[in-house]
């Protein structure tokens, strides 16, 4: 009997524990769900201040001037007046001086200006006489390698531009321009003195000194060629 009794009084506290058990248990997942669903708002909350940062630096790339000399590595950007695409805004910035006329670039000796660096030391050598370009074959020296890669078709003998009229060929484009005149009967350069025309420029000045001989007397006022019978009458 007493056993009985013990066993009755022991079954509620063991029922009470098991209760408690659940609720705890019930607690801590709702507080594992809580802690969750905090994470995943810091989450979209982080996600979407990165999203709005990235939005304005975007802007400021697109209000903002590239510095010269600038190696930032950034997206690609979009040139609004060509639709041409770079893949660093230093690089959008010099093509864009195309559209503005902006020359920031300039020569210390002559005044002259460039938009890029590059054609500014181009442009130097004239002033300094460097010729870094040499030709391996002759050893010959030029100030630009545009200069090099045309004379090198002296010693190969390549004839890269062909004429479509006659099929001719010519190691000089300016050589293939001035070929071309005879199909097209074209004389651009034209005396002033007697209004005779010709199709090269060097034909021009050999013309011109036939006048050069046949007034050999100038104007001190305005440089005009006299002969010895105009000389009297010119005003």
């Amino acid at each position: 009997m007493e056993e009985e009794a013990t066993r009755k009084r022991k079954m509620p506290q063991s029922s009470q524990a098991d209760k408690e058990l659940r609720m705890e248990t019930r607690e801590n997942k709702s507080l594992q769900q809580n802690l969750v669903q905090e994470a995943i708002l810091s989450s979209s909350t982080v996600q979407e201040s990165n999203r709005d940062e990235k939005r304005q630096r975007s802007d400021r790339r697109k209000d903002s001037k590239p510095i010269p000399g600038c190696s930032e590595e950034e997206r690609p950007t979009l040139c609004q007046e060509s639709g041409q695409s770079f893949s660093q805004s230093n690089t959008t910035g010099q093509h864009q001086m195309i559209h503005n006329g902006e020359r920031p670039y300039e020569c210390t000796e002559c005044g002259k200006r460039f938009q890029t660096s590059s054609n500014l030391l181009k442009h130097q050598r004239i002033h300094t006489e460097e010729r870094p370009f040499r030709c391996p074959e002759c050893r010959k020296g030029f100030k630009h390698n545009s200069h090099l890669i045309r004379h090198r078709r002296i010693h190969t003998g390549e004839r890269p531009y062909e004429c479509g009229e006659c099929g001719m060929s010519f190691s000089q484009s300016s050589n293939l321009i001035c070929h071309q005149r005879i199909h097209t009967r074209e004389r651009p350069y034209e005396c002033e003195q007697c209004g005779k025309s010709f199709s090269k420029h060097f034909n021009l000045i050999c013309h011109q000194n036939i006048h050069a001989e046949e007034r050999p007397y100038k104007c001190g006022e305005c440089g005009k060629g006299l002969n010895q019978g105009s000389k009297t009458d010119h005003p």
